[in-house]
């Protein structure tokens, strides 16, 4: 059985959420076309964040929002057909 992105996306935030939202300060965060798993620790490779297919400037903009000023290390998947602005949406917010 073939797994589409949007059904391996979903799988990755259900059964991540265990591993990074265990601890006293972690989140799980989603809105349309985004979700958020945080650590909250000091370490990006613990701090995972998506933009689900096919990623609009709207859920590149919730996501940001979401993750607020607190300068966060994460990692930010944004999937090969986000609109063209998104990448300018979280590269303002300092991901690269």
């Amino acid at each position: 059985m073939s797994v589409g992105a949007a059904e391996a996306w979903a799988a990755f935030a259900r059964l991540g959420r265990p591993l990074y939202c265990a601890g006293p300060r972690a989140a799980a965060l989603a809105g349309p076309g985004w979700f958020a798993l945080l650590t909250r620790e000091p370490s990006c490779e613990l701090n995972q964040c998506c933009l689900l297919p096919p990623a609009t400037v709207a859920a590149a903009t919730a996501l940001v929002g979401a993750l607020g000023d607190d300068a966060l290390p994460a990692i930010l998947s944004v999937p090969a057909g986000a609109e063209p602005d998104v990448r300018a949406v979280v590269e303002r917010a300092g991901f690269v």
